[in-house]
């Protein structure tokens, strides 16, 4: 009679228990100063640490509110979506964290069966198309206040040399024979203190070859190579270093393990879709003190972490976010450690505005926090162009783009 009332008891709980643990975070909620403290507890199981406390504190000074909508469907684009399914069974890891087999797309879509599948997963990932112009950049620095404190604009071209699938030449550039991934530049433009500062860098295939970095310094007019240790470095002051653009650029490499730490529902910040062009929206409407005002869904991602073995590296680990269903293996946040175990830096993809449906133009950016100090950069990309435009060989060399930049 006991073990019968106690089965009674459990399943006239049960529906109270769910209750409980369901989230108050649901479309049509919107989170404001004057609210989001009734949230906080599921706010803080949805959000990683850093963006927790970046935009609590956002909303706390009431810069910004946060508008829950309904999970949207973010299918890949038609050659990406091709190569996704032209990859399934034919990509293998090997010894070293190599990869063998692949051609172009996510190298094990839909379904990655260990923490290094889905390590490649995201470095093959669709970011942007296989040649990328994109010509404002502005990188806005804050205090912990939400003061801005200095800004810059750039100018950045990339272009893949592999795995291309919606530009010509399809697959492979002619004569590359798997010797280089990519390259890309970028320029500053403004102000003129550091007008004509640029940087090239050139990504090899080959994961146990070193990438080369050059940069052109004004105040020396000197070009100068860079190191491994010099990507790491923070880019002109700000909380951003080039292995943490589209919030994990880091090169794979022998000396890093891969784990799937576990699946969860992860709010994230919504793509912005318009059918007819893409509204032309001010900076002020949605940069608000040191945070991006933007609209809000809750997906299920993978948390990988990555943890390097190479000592003379930055970073002890990362934990990146990868989205489980767009097919474009999006990362929306990376939290990085240092050496001493504690979070140092950390990274959010903000599409605040995108016109994905036609895949025409977008504007969205990065939200890059320094744990330590509370000090945020925000990357606000402009009208970037998705079409194809053709990105020239000579746009990765330092006399060309000092000449754009005059």
């Amino acid at each position: 009679m006991k073990k019968i009332c106690l089965v009674l008891v459990f399943f006239f709980c049960l529906p109270g228990l769910i209750w409980a643990k369901e989230s108050k975070i649901k479309p049509g909620v919107v989170l404001t100063k004057e609210n989001y403290k009734n949230y906080l507890t599921d706010l803080k199981s949805l959000l990683p640490a850093p963006t927790f406390t970046a935009y609590t504190k956002g909303l706390e000074q009431g810069w910004i509110t946060m508008p829950i909508k309904e999970k949207q469907n973010y299918p890949a684009p038609k050659g990406w979506k091709e190569a996704n399914a032209n990859s399934i069974g034919k990509c293998k890891t090997g010894p070293n964290n190599t990869l063998t087999g692949w051609v172009a797309g996510l190298p094990f879509y839909p379904n990655p069966q260990t923490g290094l599948e889905l390590g490649w997963n995201a470095y093959r990932r669709c970011m942007h198309p296989d040649d990328l112009d994109m010509p404002i950049t502005d990188f806005l620095l804050f205090n912990k206040n939400g003061k801005m404190e200095r800004s810059f604009r750039w100018t950045l071209y990339k272009k893949r040399w592999v795995g291309r699938v919606d530009q010509e030449p399809l697959g492979e550039v002619p004569g590359n024979k798997g010797v280089l991934n990519s390259k890309e530049s970028i320029v500053i433009t403004k102000p003129l203190d550091v007008k004509g500062f640029c940087m090239v860098r050139i990504k090899y295939e080959d994961i146990e070859r070193e990438d080369e970095n050059f940069s052109f310094i004004p105040a020396i007019r000197r070009i100068r190579r860079l190191t491994g240790a010099d990507v790491t470095d923070p880019l002109l002051g700000s909380d951003c270093i080039p292995d943490d653009f589209e919030v994990w650029r880091q090169k794979i490499s022998p000396k890093m393990t891969f784990k799937i730490l576990e699946e969860k529902d992860v709010l994230v910040p919504r793509f912005y879709g318009y059918d007819e062009g893409l509204q032309d929206i001010s900076r002020d409407s949605y940069i608000k003190g040191s945070c991006f005002q933007m609209e809000w869904e809750i997906r299920p991602c993978w948390l990988l972490e990555i943890t390097m073995t190479d000592p003379d590296y930055a970073y002890a680990r990362r934990v990146i976010y990868v989205d489980k269903e767009d097919g474009a293996c999006t990362l929306w946040y990376g939290d990085n450690y240092d050496r001493k175990g504690r979070l140092f830096r950390a990274t959010l993809l903000t599409p605040n505005l995108f016109n994905f449906k036609n895949r025409l133009k977008g504007n969205c950016g990065f939200h890059y926090f320094n744990c330590l100090t509370e000090h945020s950069t925000l990357m606000d990309m402009r009208a970037f162009d998705l079409t194809g435009t053709k990105v020239s060989g000579e746009k990765f060399t330092i006399k060309a783009l000092l000449k754009e930049a005059r």
